[in-house]
């Protein structure tokens, strides 16, 4: 589900990149055998390219958090 727009910060980039912000929920029988918990955000660039910058997911031991560190996309630019 959409969660509208929304700045956020990542050590690969030092500014604010702008970004859509979406929020779900997995299936519990899909969850478990992923060793999720069910419950994912995710922020991609709020520009045409929709690059995934940021991931925060609960795991059955706590949580992970990825970040984008590199792009091999020549002709983007994270949107700020």
């Amino acid at each position: 589900f959409t969660c509208g727009r929304q700045y956020v910060t990542i050590d690969a980039i030092d500014k604010h990149v702008r970004t859509r912000k979406f929020m779900a929920q997995i299936q519990a029988e899909k969850a478990s055998s992923a060793g999720l918990s069910g419950a994912f955000t995710i922020w991609v660039s709020d520009d045409d390219a929709a690059v995934p910058v940021k991931a925060e997911m609960s795991i059955l031991v706590g949580s992970v958090t990825l970040e984008l560190e590199k792009w091999t996309r020549a002709d983007w630019t994270p949107p700020s």
